[in-house]
């Protein structure tokens, strides 16, 4: 992956950042909005097309504003990442706005098998740099970036 220049996927781009990857995302739904983080999460690290949904994984997240839902949720990604070696696939997010924000999320995928499975860039972590969720009149957007 060639990351000097953004490429423009379904619903993300890369952004140019100095040592680190940063996403901006874009979508129709809010919930949308987090299956694209997702997808993009995963795309960025593996070929999602060598991935099979052969497992899923549930994930109840909480908190007190939506820029933090999206740390979480993509820091969850990458937990279950470094302790299961899980790769996401196929992904469902429900959210409930309240009191505070919950995530109810469904990922569909299978542990990493080196055989069929080439890892292109790892995470460290997912940090608060430059964050952002949005709505306007075109749908709802974020921007996130990444320590690799």
């Amino acid at each position: 992956m060639d990351r000097r220049h953004p490429r423009v996927s379904a619903g993300y781009e890369l952004l140019d950042h100095t040592a680190d990857v940063g996403l901006r995302l874009r979508a129709r739904s809010l919930e949308e909005l987090f299956q694209v983080a997702a997808h993009a999460f995963y795309e960025l690290m593996v070929d999602r097309t060598r991935v099979e949904d052969r497992e899923r994984k549930g994930v109840a997240l909480e908190a007190a504003a939506l820029d933090e839902l999206l740390v979480a949720w993509l820091s969850e990604l990458l937990f279950l990442f470094e302790t299961e070696a899980f790769l996401g696939r196929s992904v469902h997010v429900h959210l409930e706005e309240g009191k505070t924000w919950r995530l109810r999320g469904q990922i569909g995928g299978e542990r990493l098998d080196f055989d069929r499975h080439e890892l292109q860039l790892l995470y460290k972590a997912v940090t608060y740099h430059q964050l952002k969720v949005e709505q306007d009149a075109h749908g709802w957007h974020a921007q996130v970036i990444f320590d690799v």
